[in-house]
């Protein structure tokens, strides 16, 4: 594991892993561990992420300042959250 490898801190980006799991690892290591683009709720202070629908909101509102009307959404695949929030930001335009 990184940890016996003497990193200095460790950063998880991770869509599989339960808030469950993400603690049992963070409670198991004396090193530091950041966790981005997830908001686990038991240790916000070690998570750094975004509200990606209000993010891809503003993107399109600035778009549409800019003077651009045919706007498209290209993602990751629809089954993601991630996806679906972009793609619901840019349909409430």
């Amino acid at each position: 594991m990184l940890a016996d490898r003497q990193c200095d801190a460790i950063i998880l980006y991770t869509r599989h892993m339960s808030e469950k799991a993400i603690m049992s690892l963070i409670n198991s290591i004396a090193m530091p561990l950041v966790v981005i683009n997830r908001d686990v709720a038991q240790a916000r202070e070690r998570c750094v992420f975004f509200e990606q629908q209000e993010a891809a909101f503003q993107a399109v509102e600035y778009l549409i300042t800019q003077g651009h009307r045919d706007i498209a959404c290209i993602t990751v695949p629809m089954h993601t959250l991630p996806a679906r929030l972009a793609c619901r930001a840019t349909a409430t335009r």
